[in-house]
Formats: structure tokens, sequence, C-alpha cells
């Protein structure tokens, strides 16, 4: 939460007592007391949008499904499925708010639930919940601050991620039309000596549809491939030797900025 250089200042909730955590390294984080999310968070998964499975399978330890779906007549919010398509946790936002970057991380030693939340407007939140789906902190940007640049790295491919021995994953939208007719992701091992990138293997859009925008491909522990197709309303999975384990389908019109495939373990 926060890039680097950042001071951050964060009050957070506990019950009967609060505990400011400040940290200064540079620019300062404004502290939010409060989360700015607002709505139910009981889990009961309420006016969360369907998903449909197109290829079963992916039956791993790798996780539950972390998406935040917008558009397409849906409640916006975080939302948490099976691998079966079963809704764990949904938390529907109010009009106008959208998430993005909806994932687990650590926050003083426990488990959270973290995305950034904000309307069509400029700024916005850093979220954090507990594993009882309770707000505990919202982190926002000083003036002149943007936490969110995530996808503006490369005019077209971006999300690169590093997955160790040299290799990196690219998502690449391909929405500028000159080379391929598709979407896909792609693996690469660079040589930063030579400064030369090899292609180690590329994985196409199930469909064989292009994503104008976002989209991410995430490693998981097995070795998994899990992409999420950005403004394509699909979410898939592949082995590490590119066969297709798992795909589904969000409603039309519905996208998802980032998709992950994550250990949960909600507490009582």
């Amino acid at each position: 939460m926060g890039a680097a250089g950042f001071a951050l200042r964060v009050t957070v909730r506990r019950p009967g007592h609060s505990r400011l955590i400040a940290g200064i390294a540079g620019a300062v984080v404004c502290v939010a007391a409060t989360s700015c999310a607002s709505g139910p968070a009981d889990g009961s998964g309420g006016g969360a949008p369907p998903i449909t499975i197109l290829t079963h399978g992916a039956d791993n330890d790798n996780g539950d499904i972390f998406i935040a779906p917008e558009g397409g007549g849906y409640a916006n919010g975080p939302e948490i499925l099976t691998n079966a398509g079963q809704v764990v946790w949904f938390h529907p936002l109010p009009d106008g708010e959208t998430a993005t970057d909806f994932r687990t991380q650590t926050y003083l030693g426990q488990p959270v639930l973290t995305w950034f939340q904000g309307g069509n407007g400029p700024g916005g939140t850093d979220e954090i919940y507990n594993d009882r789906y309770q707000p505990v902190a919202a982190v926002k940007a000083a003036p002149g601050q943007v936490l969110d640049h995530a996808g503006e790295i490369f005019a077209w491919q971006h999300d690169p991620e590093a997955i160790g021995g040299g290799e990196y994953t690219f998502f690449d939208d391909e929405s500028g039309g000159m080379l391929l007719s598709h979407s896909r992701v792609v693996t690469v091992r660079l040589d930063l000596q030579t400064h030369v990138a090899t292609l180690v293997r590329s994985d196409n859009q199930p469909e064989g549809l292009v994503a104008g925008a976002m989209g991410n491909a995430q490693t998981t522990r097995n070795g998994d491939l899990f992409v999420g197709w950005g403004a394509l309303p699909y979410i898939s999975e592949f082995s590490p030797s590119g066969k297709l384990l798992f795909n589904a389908e969000l409603p039309n019109g519905l996208l998802t900025y980032r998709a992950y495939r994550l250990p949960w373990h909600p507490g009582v």
C-alpha cells in the first residue's frame, strides 16, 4: 500500500480504540480515520453479478478468485468467488464508485483484503478490510500524488510481473491492431547484459478476442497462469504447458481491472 518513498499515516480502527501508525520517508500520505467504503459487508453475495463457467478445471490449491466487476447494469464492487463460480463475498459500492486491484495482502502481520476505490474524478482511497470483512483502515494520497498508476508503463503491453530466473510475464492487449488479432499473455526472458528479450511462451485469449484496455496475468503458487482479460468479460487459468484449465465469462458489458486467484481463510 503506497509507493516507496511515501510516508504513510494511517488510523487503524479497532473495537474500543484506534492506533496511529506513522512513517516518514519523504512526501506525506494523508490519514483516513474510517473506511470510505459503504454498503453491506456480510458476505451474502446479494446483487453480485453472475459468472458462467465455460471450462471447468483447475481444481487445485491456488485459492479463490478475486475480481472487482463494474458495469453491465450490476452493482460495482470487490467480489470473491470459488472456482466453481459460487460467491464467497461481495461488497457493493455506492453508485458512481468502482474498485480496482482487489487482492489479499498482509497488514500489521494479519491477512487483509485490499482494493483501490474511487469515482469518476481524481483521487480515491486504498481500502483495507480484515478477515472478518470489517474495515480497519483507508489510505489517501497527499495533494499532487497518485496511488494507482498500474498499467501505464507501456503503450500496449503492461502489468509486468517478475517470476524469477530472469523471466517476466506481460499482459499484451494488442488493442493497437497492428500485429495480432487477439489479446494474449507473453512470458519473456530478459538478458540484461545483451539487452535481448526471448519469448518463452504465449497464452492467447481463448475466444480470440481483443481487450481494449486493462488486464493482468498472475503466476500462481503452483506455476499456473491466472489471467484477467480486462475490458473483456473473461477470466482464465492456464497450466505451465499452456493448457487451458479454467475459463469463465461475466455478463456482457461487465469488466474487471484485475483478477487474481489467492488463498483466503476468513475469520470467524
